[in-house]
């Protein structure tokens, strides 16, 4: 038997664009009160976390309006 992710979260799955900015993607998670999200392009890409922004962009000194989620997700992701 396969599960979706809705069959096993109890709350709604946030996700983001893969190309929307790591400015965005934190200000999503400021918002929603959570610290990761699913990212998308048409489909699954990868997961971004609070850790990823804080190690990849702010510990390096990188103007999150110029790095899109997708240079900075974690990836792959095992969806089956």
């Amino acid at each position: 038997m396969s599960y979706t992710i809705e069959d096993v979260m109890k709350t709604s799955v946030i996700t983001i664009d893969a190309h929307q900015s790591a400015r965005q993607a934190a200000k999503m998670m400021n918002y929603k009160g959570v610290s990761s999200l699913v990212v998308t392009n048409k489909k699954l890409q990868g997961i971004v976390t609070e850790k990823d922004l804080v190690t990849r962009i702010m510990a390096t000194g990188t103007d999150p309006e110029k790095i899109e989620i997708r240079e900075i997700m974690s990836q792959p992701v095992n969806n089956s």
